[in-house]
């Protein structure tokens, strides 16, 4: 568990929802209260290894809060110490339920060519994810109360907003806005940064992934700010909503609104998440909101329509787009305004009795509730910091494809792989082509969880796994989990399978991940793809209404909305 202590004997800590350091009076001045945490876990890259929790002393000085940490940019004397040598540190966001003032910490190195020794990033660590409970405290000033904490909305919000948009005269074609669109920042690996560049000197991707180092959050500023100056992006004269579509190449076709959502901590039961949230991206994309003050790429939510909003959603395809970009993954990219008041009114009251659950942009979400927070937390009060630019799609009218992501085990013999799970499972050798096991592992999966172990080779054994022993179950999977999350097909497969009859390791050095079927066959080599079905978009809803978080890797929404084609700066409300 991470282990939490003041800097010196008796000094007192504080952590809250913010959480801040407090100030001391005047008088007592000379003795400065710090935080130390003394015990967290290794993160490496973008991932959090499930890895040894390590020493590490986090110091913070007064009026600074955990989430001015990342990236060392406290002054000289704000420098962040692991016992025994020094690294950078960044604090997570709160990541599991919303009691719990903190949980998870995480070292990172910052791109300053440091690594973590080997040993930390794959010794086993199950000491993560628990509740601290901080000592009660007396207010202070700088610490969230009526007047500094921020709002909660009465119900589902998305709220017109003046949109920032590239030129259309500028860009004077659906290819031509299209190479100025970019895919969300966290799946963008370098080649693919240096690719979007080169496509076109204004793509989004500057403003998302600038370059620059340490100065690269200013840099970005920057280019926003010249890019508003001449004209390359220009704000809409009126608020609206706006009506988005996303066409794959496929025939699919997603479409949902885009506005700006007001923002509630999963306990307000109106946005829920379904994932966790890592240190690294919390702390860069809070410090690229706090840069640009704006925000540049919309997060994906989804809920059960069916009303005025779907409507409007649905009618929109009559009326000729305000934009059509085209991208290269073949994503035609469509864009209607809706301004007419009564519209715009009936589409307020269907959505406030409902909720949404996050399909896409976590990290993004914990900023803006981040962000929102440090707001109050200064006395801004009310602003356009309570909202945040969001892509809001019924699921059950235009809503998203949702793709398996399979799992990979090269250190185990697919035939032994079968014998293991026979303990527990019905095993059934297939026979035929691949697509004939890709079929019949779909069809099983409608009548509870399924499987299909298949050796690397597209050509060689299969065996389709079915009907879990309930006894084998009750005693793999928590009893105290609730009963969306006990029934995933990705719990019983790592909880059950996996760790138990496989008797496997769970971490991402014995077991991969795919998102395809091929990729998969592939990295499998002579060792096991565990192929699964897609987890339905109802079954990450119902996890996340039972207050959960989803297994790592459980799902994969497509298509994703394009940034650059809707840009909220803050000022504009």
């Amino acid at each position: 568990m991470p282990e939490f202590g003041s800097h010196r004997d008796g000094e007192r800590e504080v952590f809250d929802r913010t959480p801040i350091v407090a100030l001391l009076q005047s008088a007592q001045a000379a003795t400065e209260p710090r935080i130390v945490v003394h015990r967290i876990a290794v993160e490496d890259g973008r991932e959090r290894d499930p890895g040894r929790a390590v020493a590490a002393g986090v110091e913070l000085r007064p009026g600074q809060c955990l989430s001015s940490a990342p990236g060392g940019r406290l002054g000289g004397d704000g420098v962040f110490e692991q016992r025994g040598g020094r690294r950078r540190i960044a604090v997570v966001e709160q990541v599991e339920g919303p009691h719990v003032p903190v949980v998870d910490l995480a070292v990172r190195a910052h791109a300053h060519g440091e690594s973590l020794p080997a040993d930390t990033r794959s010794t086993a660590c199950n000491a993560l994810g628990s509740t601290v409970v901080p000592r009660s405290v007396s207010y202070h000033p700088l610490m969230p109360d009526a007047t500094t904490t921020p709002p909660v909305p009465d119900g589902l919000m998305l709220r017109p907003f003046r949109a920032l948009r590239f030129d259309a005269t500028a860009a004077t074609g659906p290819a031509q806005l299209g190479a100025r669109l970019s895919p969300p920042y966290d799946v963008i690996d370098d080649a693919e940064l240096a690719a979007l560049e080169s496509r076109d000197p204004h793509n989004a991707v500057r403003l998302i992934l600038p370059r620059g180092g340490g100065e690269r959050y200013a840099a970005a500023a920057g280019l926003l700010a010249r890019w508003r100056s001449e004209g390359v992006l220009v704000a809409d004269d009126e608020a609206a909503l706006y009506v988005y579509e996303c066409a794959t190449a496929d025939g699919h076709v997603q479409r949902g609104l885009v506005g700006s959502v007001g923002l509630a901590r999963a306990d307000a039961g109106i946005v829920l998440p379904h994932e966790n949230t890592m240190a690294g991206p919390v702390a860069d994309r809070l410090a690229l909101t706090a840069a640009t003050a704006a925000n540049l790429e919309p997060i994906f939510l989804v809920y059960d329509g069916g009303g005025p909003a779907s409507a409007a959603v649905a009618e929109a395809g009559s009326r000729e787009p305000l934009a059509t970009a085209v991208t290269a993954d073949r994503v035609t990219h469509r864009l209607w305004a809706i301004t007419d008041a009564e519209r715009l009114d009936a589409i307020a009251t269907d959505l406030a009795p409902r909720r949404a659950v996050i399909a896409d942009g976590h990290h993004r979400y914990a900023t803006y509730l981040a962000y929102q927070e440090l707001r109050h937390a200064a006395g801004d009060g009310p602003g356009a910091w309570d909202y945040g630019l969001s892509f809001l799609v019924d699921a059950s009218a235009f809503g998203p494809q949702v793709h398996a992501i399979h799992r990979v085990v090269p250190g185990l013999a697919p035939a032994e792989a079968a014998e293991r799970a026979g303990s527990a499972f019905t095993v059934r050798a297939l026979g035929g082509s691949l697509d004939e096991a890709l079929l019949a592992l779909e069809q099983a999966g409608k009548s509870g969880p399924a499987f299909l172990i298949s050796a690397g080779a597209a050509s060689g054994p299969r065996w389709l796994l079915t009907d879990p022993a309930p006894a084998a179950l009750d005693t793999a999977i928590p009893a105290e989990r609730s009963a969306a999350w006990r029934g995933l097909d990705v719990t019983v497969a790592h909880l059950l399978l996996i760790r138990r009859l496989w008797g496997c390791e769970d971490t991402e050095q014995v077991v991969g991940y795919q998102h395809d079927v091929e990729s998969a066959l592939r990295a499998a080599g002579a060792g096991v793809a565990l192929l699964l079905n897609p987890t339905p978009v109802e079954d990450v809803v119902a996890v996340a209404a039972a207050g959960e978080r989803m297994p790592r890797k459980s799902t994969l929404f497509t298509p994703k909305p394009a940034t650059g084609l809707l840009i909220r700066a803050l000022e504009l409300g």
